[in-house]
């Protein structure tokens, strides 16, 4: 009967002690991927930040402002004379 209780008691002390175990295994899993997750949302907020700075770029590189000063200074045109602009009518 003794060699039961000790048996018992034991299997008992295995039991919880893994247990415990698995418990903390998971409890630092979550934090471990509680880190991961928050570096992701600040490498995201990054991009984000990024992506938007960039779209501000195109925006403005392609502002009708910019490419007339550009078309003017870098390729040297100029407005049409009233002579050079030809209308065309929609033909029905």
């Amino acid at each position: 009967m003794r060699s039961r209780h000790f048996t018992f008691l034991i299997v008992f002390i295995f039991a919880a002690t893994l247990l415990t175990s698995a418990f903390v295994w998971v409890r630092l899993q979550i934090v471990g991927i509680s880190y991961d997750i928050h570096e992701l949302q600040s490498r995201e907020r990054a991009l984000r930040e990024e992506n938007n700075g960039l779209n501000l770029k195109v925006h403005e590189a392609r502002a009708p402002y910019r490419l007339e000063s550009l078309a003017r200074t870098r390729f040297g045109m100029q407005a049409p004379r009233a002579d050079q602009i030809v209308v065309l009518s929609e033909s029905e």
